[in-house]
């Protein structure tokens, strides 16, 4: 989907905020979406999906049969349980940068420990206004495999 939505030409509206111009987030909502119910829920996906456009930040989730809803933030899978417990307490509309980074951790945290399936790494994208987007790998490990245990005794 990063194919749908990327765009180089941003500019200032007269309103002061940026305008991303070029396909929409709704294109690659419908598109998923599409794609999802024709399936008939084989694919066995389920995914959030978020961006910027020129109408503004968008978030999805998209269940496996191509029903989809908008949500102030989202949480799908396994370890969606434990994640959507620390989602619905602490996050709020007006949270800062750092802030929603560290609800976000918290929230895939809570999903790695409550859950086998979930991995062992927090991994933030950060999608800004302007379209610009920030992949911080590594963001926190919650379970390092041996290797890394072993330096880190070393």
């Amino acid at each position: 989907t990063q194919d749908v939505g990327d765009s180089d030409s941003n500019s200032d509206s007269d309103s002061g905020g940026p305008v991303i111009d070029g396909p929409r987030v709704a294109s690659a909502h419908a598109l998923l979406k599409r794609h999802l119910y024709k399936s008939g829920g084989r694919c066995q996906c389920a995914l959030v999906l978020g961006g910027v456009d020129s109408e503004g930040p968008h978030l999805w989730q998209l269940h496996p049969h191509g029903s989809s809803e908008t949500v102030p933030f989202s949480a799908m899978g396994s370890g969606q349980m434990a994640a959507l417990s620390v989602l619905e307490t602490k996050w709020r509309p007006d949270l800062d940068l750092n802030s929603a980074k560290e609800v976000a951790r918290q929230a895939i945290a809570s999903g790695i420990s409550n859950d086998l399936g979930s991995g062992s790494c927090v991994d933030v994208c950060v999608v800004r206004a302007t379209g610009q987007v920030e992949y911080i790998r590594g963001y926190q490990v919650c379970y390092p495999c041996e290797a890394q245990q072993q330096r880190a005794r070393a």
